[in-house]
């Protein structure tokens, strides 16, 4: 049926408003199967991927809303505000992951683009400068670590030089004892 796309993306914002969010993705996930360019169904993909902690595929749907031509350019400021909260909150859960500080770029550069269509949107200024702070003080510490692994370098550099020249050392006076023995040996 032509209205199902609609049907079901009525249905998955019930449930999704209930909270049951992978009720909400089948839904939605069913609508798009009828109109894969409905970009309703695609945003509200991306959020019931959201709240499952599914960042990465959400991103996608909020992209696939922003390249959509038929989405309006209200929605479009909202994906691109969504895939950063997506890019930021996945950046955040897995600071330690490599890839942590090229989320927090993306997520910056989302938030940019949707204060370029909304430039009146305070959360979108708010989360963008909050991820410039966090993408800061990553690079803040990537140099701390870098400077740190310097400094150890430069000690094991130094103390192993320092133990070369107490090798040295320590072999010239065995030497030098070995030929007082040998001499006092000869002696006698």
């Amino acid at each position: 049926c032509a209205q199902d796309y609609r049907s079901n993306t009525r249905k998955g914002n019930k449930v999704y408003d209930e909270k049951k969010y992978g009720d909400a993705e089948i839904l939605y996930r069913k609508a798009l199967a009828s109109d894969s360019t409905f970009y309703k169904a695609q945003y509200n993909l991306g959020d019931a991927l959201y709240k499952e902690k599914r960042y990465d595929e959400a991103v996608k749907y909020y992209n696939k809303v922003v390249e959509n031509p038929t989405t309006d350019t209200e929605s479009k400021a909202k994906s691109y505000y969504n895939m950063g909260n997506s890019f930021l909150q996945s950046g955040l859960d897995n600071r330690t992951d490599p890839t942590a500080m090229e989320k927090f770029k993306n997520a910056i550069s989302s938030y940019q683009n949707s204060l370029k269509i909304n430039p009146k949107d305070d959360n979108a200024k708010y989360n963008l400068s909050y991820a410039r702070k966090m993408l800061q003080q990553m690079q803040q510490q990537n140099q701390q670590q870098d400077n740190q692994q310097q400094d150890n370098q430069q000690q094991q550099n130094k103390n192993n030089k320092d133990n070369k020249d107490k090798n040295e050392q320590q072999n010239k006076d065995n030497q030098q004892q070995n030929q007082n023995q040998q001499q006092e040996q000869q002696q006698n």
